[in-house]
């Protein structure tokens, strides 16, 4: 059995690997070259047939990935075979690096058209350190002291009245309020089964009954009954390969876009294309008198790279 740490976009992810009888004959071990591409064939053949890709985008993505298999596995396999590393598999290495930052270089040049990539994505956004609005909340949401974690409480608190506070629905707004520029910010959301996630306009509707769509200035996503959806209108069903534990929400106010990722794989949820906005914006976080859980925002990170 061998265990494989493979890099996925900036991010880490783990791949073990059972080789039974998959091991590259001794032959093959004594020639790195060879043998690291008799290994990845196998694993390319056997392992990975999920991973064929239907769409452009989706290519696009998985041949970056698989770019960045050839550097790790290349190296993994000189080291797990004792074998000394040569110059042949320092220039392989040198040429797939160029590769990917060919990839690179063409996304950032187009990034606008492309719904890939979200981590090559925040190099062209800044980082917003949002922090929950206690005066928005409403009397059943419980927010931590550091004001970063939102909870849905037993029963309704007493409050101090406020004209900002939501009363029809368990709804809090970020403090950050956004009238220019291109932002985002995330939000760990494993630890809740319902919630609703996005921006709003600061002037909507807060004590009469609340309608979260885009014409009432309520741009978000859902989770509800472990079924995803955009909240536009009608409601459109959103199918993830995989259950989001962080979601990411880039928000482009003069270009007039907001877009959701999974940030568990990396891939694109949905784009609200409003094209343009009036007056500010403000995170918006919901959530369900049927979930005890709570969402957390995640605190500001290094901009990490790919390379």
């Amino acid at each position: 059995m061998a265990c494989l740490w493979l890099p996925r976009g900036s991010g880490v992810a783990v791949l073990t690997v059972t080789l039974m009888v998959l091991s590259p004959p001794v032959a093959l071990v004594r020639d790195t070259r060879r043998g690291f591409r008799w290994w990845f064939f196998t694993l390319e053949q056997f392992c990975f047939p999920h991973l064929t890709a239907s769409s452009h985008e989706q290519t696009t993505a998985f041949a970056c990935d698989t770019l960045f298999f050839h550097l790790t596995l290349t190296e993994r396999f000189v080291t797990h075979f004792g074998v000394t590393p040569q110059n042949k598999v320092k220039e392989e290495n040198e040429k797939l690096q160029k590769e990917i930052d060919d990839i690179k270089a063409q996304f950032m040049n187009g990034w606008e058209k492309s719904s890939l990539f979200p981590d090559w994505r925040k190099e062209v956004f800044q980082a917003v350190n949002v922090t929950l609005d206690p005066e928005t909340a409403h009397p059943a949401l419980l927010l931590s002291e550091e004001r970063q974690q939102v909870t849905l409480g037993e029963k309704p608190q007493d409050l101090p009245k406020s004209q900002l506070r939501f009363e029809s629905l368990p709804c809090v707004l970020g403090k950050e309020a956004i009238s220019s520029g291109r932002c985002y910010w995330e939000v760990e959301v494993k630890n809740s089964t319902a919630w609703d996630l996005g921006v709003c306009r600061t002037d909507v509707m807060r004590k009469e009954k609340t309608y979260i769509k885009p014409e009432d200035g309520f741009w978000a996503i859902r989770l509800y009954k472990n079924e995803y959806w955009a909240l536009t209108s009608p409601e459109t069903q959103l199918t993830l390969r995989k259950r989001p534990s962080v979601v990411c929400i880039f928000l482009d106010y003069e270009g007039g876009c907001i877009s959701f990722y999974n940030m568990t794989d990396k891939s694109h949820m949905y784009t609200f294309s409003q094209g343009s906005f009036s007056g500010s914006l403000r995170p918006f976080f919901r959530l369900w008198s049927s979930d005890p859980g709570h969402l957390d925002i995640c605190p500001i990170q290094e901009k990490p790279g790919l390379e």
